[in-house]
């Protein structure tokens, strides 16, 4: 999830004087919510006469605010120590001075860029990789339909045609491999009768 954007302050530093290699920490340092320490009287008295603040605003304006919650009898995740001061100094941020000409690099970032910003997109890159994908797709349609053709071809190649023939022991059936679109089957009976030879055409078993 993004980062809610905040107060943002910006500053530049001179890092010319270090060399290649070098490692620098940046501290930013504030001071907030002064204009409750340097509010003027006014006709209802001077800040002091103010209702009751929250600790917050005490410790961001008076460097004597001091306050301890818990007995002391307690565990430490249950004693609470706020203590008042002006300056307040960010968590430090590492960098290293790269080459002439070149960013200095983040060491050490509080909160990853990518959290803040959305990350380029380099859109050549996935132009091929999409070209690629479409690549692999169509190669890999016509080896699927490649193989089902071999396999047509190859069933038709064994289809069996039966020819029917009947004598005086009554109807039989042979199979037949004859390539032509008719067979003629002769009974193989020494007696003739009527129908001992019979013509069918080809076709496959149903």
């Amino acid at each position: 999830a993004l980062h809610p954007m905040e107060t943002i302050f910006t500053s530049s530093i001179d890092v010319s004087s270090f060399r290649e290699g070098d490692t620098v920490q940046v501290y930013a340092v504030a001071r907030v919510d002064q204009d409750w320490s340097q509010q003027q009287e006014t006709a209802e008295g001077s800040i002091s006469s103010l209702p009751p603040q929250t600790h917050l605003v005490h410790a961001r304006t008076d460097p004597q605010w001091h306050y301890e919650s818990g007995n002391g009898n307690g565990s430490k995740q249950q004693q609470q120590q706020i203590q008042g001061r002006l300056d307040w100094i960010s968590v430090p941020l590492t960098i290293e001075i790269g080459p002439r000409d070149t960013p200095p690099l983040e060491k050490s970032v509080r909160n990853p860029l990518d959290e803040w910003e959305e990350p380029e997109v380099d859109i050549q890159y996935e132009i091929n990789r999409i070209y690629l994908l479409l690549i692999g797709a169509a190669v890999f349609t016509l080896m699927v339909f490649g193989c089902f053709m071999m396999n047509a071809e190859a069933a038709e190649g064994n289809v069996k045609v039966w020819a029917v023939w009947a004598d005086n022991e009554g109807a039989q059936s042979i199979p037949t491999t004859d390539d032509e679109h008719e067979t003629t089957v002769a009974s193989p009976s020494s007696t003739s009768v009527p129908g001992a030879g019979v013509v069918v055409p080809k076709r496959p078993i149903t």
